[in-house]
């Protein structure tokens, strides 16, 4: 089945009035530390989102979006931070492949999106043609071992890690990974994977860190203590990631 594009931004609009709004400034900081390491200058995001990340880097010289919702495009061109060599597409990256190989990018974040596509693998090998020996690919994803699913588990809350929410049904999200099935995908889709982990501690599901919040038990520094952690325990943060370079034509 088809994902219905423009339903899913309706619905993520709503969901961000919750704890996602949190979590996406933690993925922001995430891949932020990701382009300045790489000294990123000719960028391509997939999936902008309701935030692009042309809001938040600045050392770019070129910077491509390619978003499959038509509100969130349109939102990306109206931002006060879309300047001249900012390009906002409107369409799925897989219609744009060869108007897109001339870029010469040598970074493409694939943030948030890897887990939501019908055809994941198909989606890895499309940008892998994209990619240039230097050029570094940023994929994030949700984390099925993420410490809220465990000890949801062992509270007895949830039968098994992996199964499917009510929040993972609502937005059409279609694959569920771990460190190590991620980690397989991308090199078995002809990535050499540099550096993978996870990030932001996450105790609670979206409805209860927000609860928490609302309440007056979290405030910045202990959710800044959560992404800290991540650093200790590496596997089972919220999200995970992989930062990697194309290991074949």
């Amino acid at each position: 089945m088809k994902r219905d594009i423009d339903q899913y931004a309706k619905d993520y609009a709503t969901d961000v009035l919750d704890f996602e709004n949190v979590i996406r400034r933690y993925r922001y900081k995430k891949i932020l530390e990701a382009l300045r390491n790489f000294k990123a200058s000719r960028v391509l995001e997939v999936g902008c989102g309701p935030n692009s990340l042309l809001e938040f880097y600045r050392d770019w010289k070129s910077f491509v979006i390619v978003e499959p919702s038509t509100v969130f495009c349109e939102q990306a061109r109206a931002s006060a931070f879309f300047t001249p060599g900012a390009e906002a597409i409107a369409d799925l990256v897989e219609n744009r492949l060869e108007e897109l190989r001339h870029k010469n990018f040598d970074f493409i974040i694939l943030s948030s999106l890897l887990h939501e596509v019908r055809e994941p693998r198909e989606m890895l090998r499309g940008l892998r043609s994209l990619c240039g020996p230097k050029t570094i690919l940023h994929v994030n994803v949700t984390n099925a071992e993420s410490f809220h699913f465990l000890w949801a588990m062992e509270a007895g809350l949830i039968e098994r890690v992996g199964a499917k929410s009510d929040r993972f049904v609502k937005l059409q999200q279609t694959s569920i990974f771990t460190l190590e099935t991620l980690t397989a995908m991308l090199e078995e889709e002809g990535y050499a994977v540099i550096e993978r982990g996870s990030y932001f501690i996450k105790p609670f599901n979206h409805a209860k860190m927000q609860k928490a919040m609302e309440y007056g038990l979290l405030d910045e520094a202990l959710l800044d203590g959560l992404y800290g952690l991540s650093s200790r325990f590496p596997d089972t943060g919220a999200e995970l990631f992989a930062n990697c370079r194309a290991a074949r034509p």
